[in-house]
């Protein structure tokens, strides 16, 4: 009997690759160096070069076979992982990183929408992508505002269950059926030369229209009704009053 005769021959070959969580280490490896890419070509003038490689990276994400895309009701659910889990890390544990993110040549809010997808084992088709924005803002003469804006959320339909919203917030799981009432907006101030930091996000609200949240850590509170979700600045002004 040889040394490795013991060793039985394998009736399937399985690639590593087809594994999500492998998936998911090269994509985030991929999107680590691709930044590091664009950031060399715009630092020699190639920024037609720069802005070719961003799409064709961000077309070749949404082509991927591996998963299904998310749905439109799966979107929401996305964009309120991004509003109250990913970005406040982000912004008050890691805030070198988030400047440093928001400066990239690569768009800040691609970089969130598909790292967000890929940690939740989503993927995101290549137009879903392009619905996620960023742009920045100001208020007053020392605040600086850092605008995400979502791919808008559908409608919600029927009544108002108190009970299920009660049950939930007593920790005793979401209801199958309940709708999800998802972001339009997140926006992070950060008074310039200082600490002070904010987070703050328009989303649907149970009651209809809008509703304003707080955000720090891993806590948000209701701040009251927020302004119609057309436009970034009128929620930048909606906020003016509360970065204090």
């Amino acid at each position: 009997m040889g040394l490795f005769d013991f060793i039985k021959p394998i009736k399937q070959k399985v690639s590593f690759v087809d594994k999500p969580e492998v998936r998911n280490a090269m994509l985030f490896m991929e999107l680590e160096n691709l930044q590091k890419h664009v950031a060399n070509l715009g630092a020699v003038g190639r920024d037609d070069d720069a802005k070719k490689v961003i799409g064709d990276f961000i077309r070749r994400y949404g082509q991927d076979s591996g998963s299904a895309v998310c749905s439109t009701k799966e979107l929401p659910p996305l964009c309120f992982s991004a509003s109250y889990m990913y970005l406040p890390d982000l912004v008050f544990n890691h805030w070198t990183e988030f400047e440093q993110l928001w400066s990239s040549r690569f768009p800040f809010s691609a970089h969130l929408a598909i790292t967000v997808a890929t940690r939740i084992k989503k993927r995101l088709s290549t137009d879903q992508v392009n619905q996620f924005k960023s742009m920045q803002g100001s208020i007053g003469d020392d605040i600086d505002c850092y605008v995400i804006q979502y791919p808008t959320p559908p409608p919600q339909e029927g009544e108002l269950d108190m009970k299920a919203i009660n049950a939930m917030l007593e920790g005793k799981g979401r209801p199958e059926n309940m709708p999800f009432y998802g972001p339009y907006f997140a926006v992070v101030s950060h008074r310039r030369g200082t600490e002070q930091r904010w987070m703050h996000v328009l989303g649907q609200s149970p009651a209809g229209g809008t509703e304003i949240r707080a955000v720090e850590g891993s806590r948000s509170w209701h701040c009251g009704e927020g302004p119609d979700p057309s436009s970034p600045k009128d929620f930048l002004r909606a906020i003016q009053p509360l970065l204090t």
